[in-house]
């Protein structure tokens, strides 16, 4: 009972000392006594490092969100080659950390043993990210087992390595069981987050993703030529199977907002080299550019070719493909600007277009989705997209009716939007819905609505989450029956 007062009064004081709109709060990295220095770093949405600094015990490290960051973020402290006799090599990898706002965590670092422990308030997190640290499948570097020999000293992967000699790299035939062996731990690591007590859905979810991630930036790895000297090499069909099937849920991730997508833009253009390769092209800036073009759209098209440009500008002149991407990137400049070399800029995650579709309610004159949804910006809203002949929705609209009776004081909304194409059949079933559920509207051409197509709505139900800002934080929402719903909506407010 102490500790819910404690939550409650702490929650209050937040919303009244942090406004709302104002940037979320940081996240803290402190050093425990006797602790090791510790260089940390975090990547923003446009591909920038923050790199920190050190981290002692008379200097903390901090985390900052604001525009273009990743909620929930992954931390990475830096990795160390040791070089023992004879002339053998070590690559000694950290653990990476997934922090939110707010969170604080101590460490005590031991740079002679590399080893880390971490204590903060969400420990089950903390301890997750260890036992994926400790075991063959990390969220950074290159496991062992999958790296290739170069110039017969097997320690150093290909990857990092300057090589020379090609002779002793592995079939891709040799490298898919390495793989599959990954892919059983990953599966397994996945089954365990979904068991762990204690670790918040948005942390559980970033794992999930990055686990998925990490597994398929390994299957490409081998595929991806290092210098012009190397030979493009031609997968087996066996490899090719098994890169179309992973990438399935890759593509399944880009109706997640950017900002909760760390990760996926690399991925993205990664499979652009791939598809160069495959194309028996060198996977030059200008050749994955042009294939990242051809293979994506909307705002995952604009991101996957702004990194691949971003990266190539730093080796090659690349101002050719910069004025292409000038031509049809408009909707999202602010990746242009970085690329000019201008300041950060807030980065939109979806365009304005995406929600001026025009919705019909049961009196008045039509209204745009924007005005609707800027009328209660400052509140937490739930997105309930429905149709009448849906048995499903309508078993779940009492479920939300009592979510909002439940958080309405705390200030949740919830909006229910239909999809109805015959405004008669709402209009009936409107009048068999159970008293709360007052908040009606219908999409006037959901056939052709530019939200449904921006974030992928083809069934329904289908919800949504925004928070008090109007950013869409969970774009495929828990049902309101989903005993983790509550968590969900707890966060936001």
């Amino acid at each position: 009972m102490a500790n819910a007062l404690l939550t409650t009064w702490f929650s209050l004081l937040l919303l009244l000392v942090i406004p709302v709109g104002a940037a979320p709060p940081r996240a803290v990295l402190r050093a425990q006594a006797g602790s090791d220095p510790i260089i940390f770093s975090y990547y923003n949405l446009y591909g920038t490092a923050n790199d920190r600094g050190l981290i002692t015990s008379s200097r903390v490290g901090w985390v900052e969100f604001g525009n273009g960051s990743y909620t929930p973020t992954l931390i990475r402290f830096t990795n160390r080659i040791v070089q023992n006799p004879p002339a053998r090599t070590r690559l000694l990898e950290p653990p990476v950390l997934v922090l939110m706002p707010g969170d604080t965590v101590t460490i005590l670092h031991n740079t002679a043993r590399n080893s880390f422990q971490f204590k903060g308030r969400h420990q089950a997190e903390l301890d997750f990210c260890v036992r994926l640290w400790r075991g063959a499948l990390s969220l950074d570097g290159v496991p062992g087992e999958l790296s290739e020999p170069v110039e017969g000293d097997s320690t150093i992967t290909y990857q990092d390595a300057n090589i020379r000699n090609l002779a002793n790299r592995k079939r891709l035939t040799q490298y898919l069981p390495l793989w599959q062996r990954l892919r059983l731990e990953g599966d397994a690591r996945l089954a365990q987050l979904r068991r762990t007590p204690g670790i918040r859905p948005e942390v559980a979810a970033c794992l999930g993703r990055q686990i998925r991630l990490r597994l398929f930036s390994m299957l490409l790895n081998p595929l991806q030529p290092n210098s012009r000297r190397d030979t493009l090499r031609t997968p087996p069909d066996a490899y090719r199977d098994t890169v179309a099937a992973q990438l399935r849920g890759v593509l399944a991730m880009q109706a997640l907002p950017a900002a909760a997508s760390q990760g996926l833009g690399g991925a993205l253009s990664q499979y652009a080299e791939y598809q160069c390769v495959l194309a028996r092209q060198y996977p030059t800036a200008g050749a994955s550019y042009k294939m990242a073009k051809q293979l994506f759209s909307g705002f995952h098209q604009a991101w996957a070719c702004y990194l691949i440009l971003e990266d190539g500008q730093q080796r090659q002149n690349l101002s050719y493909y910069i004025q292409d991407y000038a031509r049809w990137v408009k909707p999202h400049d602010e990746f242009l600007k970085m690329l000019r070399g201008g300041p950060p800029v807030p980065l939109r995650s979806y365009p304005h277009a995406a929600f001026s579709d025009s919705l019909a309610g049961p009196a008045g004159p039509p209204r745009h989705l924007t005005d609707l949804l800027a009328a209660y910006r400052g509140k937490v809203v739930l997105l309930d997209l429905w149709a009448s002949w849906c048995v499903p929705c309508r078993e779940e609209i009492p479920l939300s009716i009592a979510a909002a009776k439940r958080y309405g004081k705390r200030g949740l909304v919830v909006l229910y939007l239909s999809i109805d194409e015959d405004p008669t059949a709402w209009r009936g079933a409107l009048k068999q819905l159970p008293a709360g559920a007052g908040l009606q509207y219908r999409f006037i051409r959901p056939g052709a609505s530019a939200f449904r197509q921006e974030f992928d709505v083809r069934s329904v139900p289908h919800y949504m989450l925004l928070d008090r800002s109007g950013t869409v934080r969970n774009p495929d929402a828990l049902r309101p029956g989903d005993v983790r719903f509550g968590a969900l909506v707890e966060q936001l407010l």
